[in-house]
């Protein structure tokens, strides 16, 4: 039984004399069991079905020690996603498809505990959900950006890097404070509920499935170019930066539209082999927009979850294996025929032994330095 109290911010939106607002609502749901008696603290009377949020949270915690109350994040403030999700919606994530649930706590399970954010579903509601999970906004992004600074330098050092493409980089990453860093995190998010569509529209439904998507596209080959030592992950690790590499391009298309040509924040698994080739990053985006270009659909059949795995991780992993892969070329593949093959036969060896047991899980989708 749970009997921590579980808050949560509901945002939702609303037109009032045409101007757009969010509102905020605490829901203290004390134990799960008592439901009717849980104590509702609210901004406006309208607000209904308490049932629905719980049953949320019962879907994703089935055990108290999955969660914990951090002290070396922060929860969310208002202002920053208020902020946040206005500048999103602007530049074309349509949040108001989907529910956005600011968590006071975050998770402690392998598949989730690296994650800032996560875009979930289930199949009993049919509504995406992002969750946002608590975070030190301000110095996650200044990390970031002297991450992203400092691999600019190294690269400009060794006459890998255009002096002027770095002086745009600098350019963009002014851009960033907390709103805009939320923003980024929630198109981010949104990029998932897409992908998400599409595959129910494709009616693509395991690993293999979502391998071939990307194989037939070009996407696999873009990556391969783009992030150093791609070809030696194992086939999950190469599925998990796929996904996640697919989705920061469209976060990306996103601010480049709308902010007349910036990319503001880099793709967090390509972003050096897009700092050595710019084209590279562009031809990823258009690429990306090909594959997600039918996401219209609005079937939503079947339970998916996605997250946002942790950049300031991702941008560490990516910089050692650029520092041990000393000769990798940014725009050369390095895929074989044998490499596909591979991917292929370890995904044929985990969907045997998965469809003689239905509980049987991929392995832990986390990438290994």
């Amino acid at each position: 039984m749970i009997l921590a109290k579980l808050l949560v911010e509901l945002l939702t939106e609303n037109q009032l004399e045409d101007e757009e607002f969010i509102s905020w609502n605490k829901i203290d749901l004390g134990e799960f069991e008592l439901l009717d008696d849980a104590s509702l603290e609210l901004d406006k009377s309208s607000f209904v079905n308490l049932r629905h949020k719980a049953a949320l949270l019962a879907n994703i915690i089935t055990d108290f020690s999955q969660i914990e109350y951090p002290l070396d994040r922060m929860k969310r403030h208002r202002h920053e996603i208020n902020g946040g999700y206005k500048i999103a919606k602007r530049r074309g994530a349509r949040l108001n498809e989907v529910e956005v649930y600011n968590l006071l706590f975050r998770f402690t399970d392998p598949k989730r505990r690296d994650a800032i954010a996560i875009m979930y579903r289930t199949e009993r509601f049919g509504m995406e959900k992002i969750l946002l999970l608590p975070d030190k906004t301000q110095a996650r992004f200044k990390q970031e950006c002297r991450s992203y600074l400092n691999e600019a330098a190294y690269l400009v050092l060794r006459q890998k890097m255009d002096p002027d493409d770095q002086s745009e980089l600098i350019e963009n990453l002014r851009c960033l404070n907390v709103h805009e860093r939320c923003a980024q995190t929630l198109q981010h998010e949104f990029g998932h509920v897409l992908h998400w569509r599409e595959w129910d529209a494709l009616d693509i439904h395991n690993e293999r499935d979502i391998l071939t998507w990307f194989l037939e596209y070009g996407y696999y080959e873009i990556v391969d170019r783009r992030v150093p030592g791609f070809s030696e992950m194992n086939i999950f690790e190469k599925l998990l930066v796929l996904k996640e590499s697919l989705v920061e391009d469209y976060r990306v298309s996103l601010n480049i539209k709308a902010e007349r040509g910036k990319f503001i924040l880099p793709n967090k698994f390509c972003f050096t082999g897009d700092f050595e080739k710019p084209n590279l990053m562009n031809e990823g985006v258009e690429i990306m927009k090909r594959m997600l270009d039918d996401q219209i659909s609005d079937t939503r059949h079947r339970s998916a979850s996605s997250s946002d795995y942790d950049s300031l991780k991702a941008i560490a992993v990516i910089q050692r294996r650029r520092r041990r892969n000393p000769n990798w070329v940014a725009g050369e593949s390095s895929i074989t025929t044998e490499t596909i093959k591979s991917d292929y036969k370890q995904l044929d060896a985990f969907l045997e032994v998965a469809s003689t047991n239905e509980k049987v899980e991929g392995p832990v989708k986390t990438i290994h330095s």
